[in-house]
C-alpha cells in the first residue's frame, strides 16, 4: 500500500511537471513568434508553402524574423530551443521533449498560420513514462496576405 501511494504521488507530480513545462514552452513560443514573419519551416520556403495550400508544409525547425532579428526554433538535446545570437531553452530540464513539429499553412489573401506540436515525457516512479502532446495553431499577424 505504501508503494502504491508513493507511486501515485510520483505520477501526480509528473503530471504537474508535464502540464507546467508544456504550457510555459507553448506560451513562450507563441509570444515570441505571433508578430514575426515565417521565413522557412524545415527546408520549405514561402513558395513551397503557397504551393501546398491549406495542407501546409511541415518540418522540425521553423525560422522566423521580426524587428529584433532572426530566430530558429527546434529540438536541441531533448529541449525546445530558440536560437538567435544565443541559445535560449524554452522547456525545463526536468522534462524530456521527444518530438517537435511545425506546420506552416499559407493561403494567398489571408494571414499565415503556424501549427506547433511537441511531445513531453517525464520519468516517474517505477520506471514508467508519461507522455503528453501539446498542440496549438498560431495566427501569424505579420506573415502572409
Amino acid at each position: 500500500m505504501l508503494f502504491r501511494t508513493l507511486g501515485s504521488r510520483g505520477q501526480n507530480q509528473a503530471d504537474i511537471n508535464i502540464n507546467q513545462a508544456g504550457s510555459q514552452a507553448m506560451e513562450s513560443i507563441e509570444q515570441s513568434i505571433r508578430f514575426a514573419t515565417v521565413d522557412a519551416v524545415g527546408a520549405n520556403t514561402r513558395a513551397s508553402c503557397l504551393a501546398a495550400g491549406s495542407s501546409g508544409v511541415s518540418g522540425d525547425t521553423v525560422a522566423v524574423s521580426d524587428s529584433w532579428g532572426a530566430s530558429t526554433y527546434s529540438l536541441d538535446t531533448s529541449r525546445i530551443a530558440s536560437v538567435a545570437a544565443v541559445t535560449k531553452y524554452l522547456s525545463t530540464p526536468d522534462v524530456v521533449v521527444s518530438a517537435v513539429s511545425f506546420t506552416w499553412i499559407c493561403v494567398s489573401g489571408s494571414y499565415d498560420k503556424l501549427r506547433i506540436s511537441f511531445d513531453i515525457d517525464d520519468p516517474v516512479v517505477a520506471g514508467e513514462v508519461m507522455k503528453r502532446n501539446f498542440k496549438r495553431d498560431i495566427n501569424m499577424y505579420n506573415s502572409g496576405i
